[in-house]
C-alpha cells in the first residue's frame, strides 16, 4: 500500500503541479512515502488511544484491522492504475488520474461506513464519542490535507 499509494500521490502531484517537497523525483517520492507512513502510524496510534479512552479497545482495534484491510485493497487496486499511467498511451493520463482519485475516495468512504457500523453495533457505546472520533481523527485530517495541497498548487 505505501509504495503504490506514494507513487500514485507522486504522479498526482506532478500532474497537477503541486510542490510540497523539494528535491529530485526520487527524493520527493521518498518524502511522500515517509509522510504517508507517519500519517498512518499516528492514525493507528491515536485510534488505539481513543479505544483506551472510550473504553472500547476491542472495537477500535477491530476498526484498525479494517483500516489495514482497506489500505491493502487500495494498494492492490492502484497497481492497474499505475501501470496504465506508465504504459497506456491510447487514453489521456487524466482518465487514470481521476480513476485513481475515485478509488481513493471510494476506499475512504467505505472505511468510514465500516467504522460507523462497528461503532453503532456496540451496545452501550455513546454515539457522541463515535461522532467526536470521526470528526477529529477521520474528517478533520482529510480537510487539513486538502487545504495544504490546495495552498501548494502552483
Amino acid at each position: 500500500f505505501f509504495l503504490t499509494a506514494s507513487l500514485f500521490i507522486y504522479f498526482i502531484f506532478a500532474y497537477f503541479n503541486v510542490r510540497l517537497f523539494d528535491g529530485n523525483s526520487f527524493v520527493q517520492f521518498m518524502k511522500i512515502a515517509g509522510s504517508l507512513f507517519v500519517i498512518f502510524l499516528l492514525r493507528i496510534l491515536l485510534t488505539l488511544l481513543a479505544g483506551f479512552v472510550f473504553k472500547a479497545e476491542s472495537e477500535f482495534s477491530f476498526y484498525s484491522f479494517h483500516i489495514f484491510l482497506f489500505n491493502k485493497a487500495l494498494g492492490l487496486g492502484l497497481i492497474p492504475v499505475l501501470l496504465c499511467l506508465l504504459y497506456a498511451s491510447a487514453l489521456p493520463q487524466a482518465v487514470f488520474m481521476y480513476a485513481g482519485i475515485l478509488l481513493f475516495i471510494v476506499a475512504y468512504l467505505a472505511r468510514l461506513i465500516r467504522g460507523l457500523n462497528i461503532g453503532i453495533a456496540r451496545q452501550g457505546f455513546n454515539k457522541f464519542y463515535l461522532f467526536f472520533y470521526f470528526c477529529t481523527l477521520e474528517i478533520l485530517p482529510a480537510v487539513v490535507l486538502a487545504k495544504i495541497i490546495l495552498n501548494h498548487t502552483a
